[in-house]
């Protein structure tokens, strides 16, 4: 017994069973059936078909899609007998196959390699007949079908086919009431589950001691500067010399600091740019405020970095394996870049990600 990712109890596959619905005309293919029947029990199956159905009728058919929900799987089988007929013209056997498809239910089709070759008795002796046997062949050999002629090469490919879905298409199955766990042992798992948890969160909590997290605030004091006079030290070339200045902190989370940068740090540059583009950044922040605060509309201002410096930012973040420094490629003298690791990239993602409304 063990516990699948979902917390879901699971069973050894080999102590299921798996129900498999057997789908084909009756009277010309009751040898065919009997070794399909025998091959499916070998392979830990239980068949189930139209042996247990002797009318039809369409209480019977209510059954019937009722059973064919019920299994695993479907198989079909195909020789040279349409079947008999609903009140629309259509054989049970395609009636089967066609709500087995609408449902999503694995389908195993087997059909008989030449027909030429059954004796007359087996075969359908109208036009008619013949046209709709060709069309519902075709339908099942649009999905996985094997080729047949004696009932034993039947079994075989049945066997084989099974024991494929069996291991690359598992289902749920059915298993014995007694090997079910107790309520002691389920309790024992769910406690056990509810332990790992716990310790994954702590390992978590470990890994993140010493290093803020995305949603934690960050502090950066900067220097407005206001009131500027132009002034001509040489011919030609003006200057705008501040008059006045004040000191302001702005405030922002770790998150909200790596969308700012998030583009120069996908393709990678050096320390000069991206302070170019927090600057401007935290000029359109604090339009607002410093009108505010001049009380005035539109307000002329330049923002330099108080008592703070980026790189000592951006070391934090590479320490949370989010960003790194490269050296140019003119050797050490080079400017070096900073640029995200695959781990930063898959952590933008998940802050650029279309979050759910539940």
């Amino acid at each position: 017994m063990n516990v699948d990712q979902s917390g879901a109890l699971s069973v050894d596959a080999l102590k299921r069973r798996y129900q498999v619905f057997v789908s084909s005309t009756y009277e010309d293919l009751k040898e065919e059936r009997q070794h399909v029947i025998q091959a499916l029990l070998e392979t830990k199956c239980i068949p189930l078909g139209m042996e247990m159905f002797p009318a039809a009728s369409v209480e019977q058919w209510e059954l019937i899609k009722r059973i064919i929900d019920e299994c695993d799987y479907y198989i079909v089988i195909v020789a040279g007998r349409y079947g008999s007929l609903n009140s629309a013209g259509k054989s049970y056997t395609e009636m089967e196959f066609d709500y087995a498809l609408k449902i999503g239910k694995p389908i195993l089709g087997f059909c008989h390699k030449d027909l030429e070759i059954l004796p007359v008795c087996r075969t359908e002796r109208t036009d008619l007949g013949k046209q709709r046997l060709k069309a519902f062949t075709k339908k099942v050999r649009r999905k996985m079908c094997r080729p047949w002629v004696s009932p034993a090469e039947l079994a075989s490919a049945v066997k084989s086919a099974i024991l494929r879905e069996l291991e690359y298409n598992p289902k749920p199955g059915w298993i014995r009431a007694d090997s079910l766990p107790t309520y002691d042992g389920v309790e024992k798992l769910k406690q056990r589950i509810a332990d790992l948890e716990k310790k994954i969160e702590k390992q978590r909590k470990e890994n993140r001691r010493g290093f803020a997290s995305g949603d934690e605030v960050v502090e950066i004091p900067l220097v407005i500067k206001h009131d500027f006079v132009r002034t001509e030290d040489e011919p030609g070339f003006p200057t705008d010399i501040p008059k006045k200045s004040f000191e302001y902190m702005e405030k922002m989370t770790w998150d909200e600091l790596v969308l700012i940068l998030c583009d120069d740090l996908q393709q990678g540059t050096h320390l000069d740019e991206l302070k170019y583009t927090l600057r401007s950044e935290l000029h359109k922040r604090l339009e607002n405020p410093v009108a505010k605060h001049l009380s005035q509309t539109d307000p002329e201002f330049s923002i330099v970095f108080g008592g703070v410096k980026l790189e000592p930012l951006l070391k934090t973040l590479m320490a949370r394996r989010l960003v790194k420094m490269t050296v140019g490629s003119y050797g050490s003298w080079s400017r070096p870049n900073w640029r995200f690791t695959p781990k930063g990239f898959q952590y933008l993602a998940e802050l650029q990600a279309i979050r759910s409304e539940k």
